[in-house]
């Protein structure tokens, strides 16, 4: 997993508005602890037990407790109708957490010794995310960046790099587990991977950002490790039935149409089909005045935004998609 940056002790300098009357030094030292029982928590996560996925029950939990007295180092849930299943109070133990009881309510404690007053800054840390970052709070506890209490944080650059963060580990797989896009079949969402997968080889990705808009979502590609950011393909989900759309963009078609009239039919149909002209100033989508290039004797003039488009992509014509791409976007050469 990719983290946000390392935090040092000395780093740490709390801005006034979070102290809430406390002592600097004591509000240091318990967002110290925290810090790090949440780092502790993230190096005994396995293949077969992930606490990465527990430390947002971790915020959820205590952002609905109190402290129980006056020393701090217990929170308990002020809503006693809400339960703590047997597997997750399991897990709050390995990291050094106990869930018992103070009349009748669940209470949660800090038994090792290795940090003082870990549940002060479990309880600081957590009240600061949910007043600070708003829908991001939970995030930004779950990569354990208290970086967003120092005098000086910029917040909302902190909520920015941690989106990044989220879209790094998430990838296109965890982006497109989403409930919006559970309309995608099984065998297109095969397609958008193995495309994925191709797009990435050859040195593209789609930057972990979808484009798009409450009818479709589109996933553009552009090349990696450039400044530019023009779009080379891009692929269209469409939200209401979960139809899928490639489109590959061309310029100076002439030049490959040898290529192109020996390729599959469902190649060439790229190029030469019916409709989708584009007649200069006629033209209201086409600021270009549209593509004119030349397939089996035939003159076509089509619409930029009609050229290129690959109805039904599979993963059977995967090669031939990828081929033609390349014919298009050919590596550049290494000079010797």
């Amino acid at each position: 997993m990719k983290s946000t940056a390392e935090i040092k002790y000395d780093d740490i300098i709390i801005a006034d508005a979070h102290l809430n009357g406390h002592d600097h030094d004591f509000c240091k030292n318990a967002l110290w602890g925290i810090c790090n029982v949440i780092k502790k928590a993230k190096k005994v996560s396995t293949e077969h037990w992930d606490w990465t996925t527990k430390l947002n029950d971790l915020y959820a939990l205590s952002s609905q407790m109190v402290f129980w007295d006056e020393d701090m180092k217990t929170l308990v849930l002020y809503e006693s109708d809400i339960k703590i299943s047997a597997t997750n109070k399991k897990d709050l133990t390995k990291c050094g957490f106990t869930v018992g009881k103070k009349d009748g309510k669940t209470a949660l404690s800090y038994r090792e010794k290795d940090f003082s007053d870990v549940i002060f800054g479990l309880k600081l840390f957590v009240d600061i995310c949910v007043s600070t970052c708003g829908d991001f709070a939970e995030h930004i506890f779950h990569y354990g960046d208290i970086s967003i209490v120092f005098e000086g944080a910029d917040v909302n650059a902190k909520i920015e790099e941690v989106q990044n963060i989220i879209a790094y580990d998430r990838g296109l797989k965890g982006t497109l587990s989403e409930d919006m896009f559970d309309v995608i079949s099984a065998v297109d969402r095969a397609f958008i991977h193995a495309y994925d997968e191709k797009m990435n080889e050859l040195g593209y990705d789609f930057g972990n950002r979808l484009w798009g808009a409450s009818d479709y979502t589109e996933i553009a590609y552009v090349k990696t490790g450039v400044k530019s950011k023009n779009i080379f393909s891009r692929i269209k989900i469409i939200h209401i039935d979960g139809k899928i759309q490639l489109r590959l963009y061309f310029n100076n078609v002439d030049n490959h149409r040898e290529h192109i009239e020996n390729a599959p039919q469902y190649i060439k149909n790229v190029f030469a089909f019916e409709g989708g002209d584009c007649r200069g100033a006629s033209c209201g989508f086409c600021p270009s005045g549209g593509k004119i290039y030349t397939i089996d004797g035939k003159e076509y003039y089509k619409c930029m935004y009609c050229l290129g488009v690959i109805e039904n992509p599979s993963v059977e014509r995967l090669a031939d998609y990828i081929a033609l791409f390349m014919l298009f976007n050919p590596p550049k050469k290494t000079k010797k």
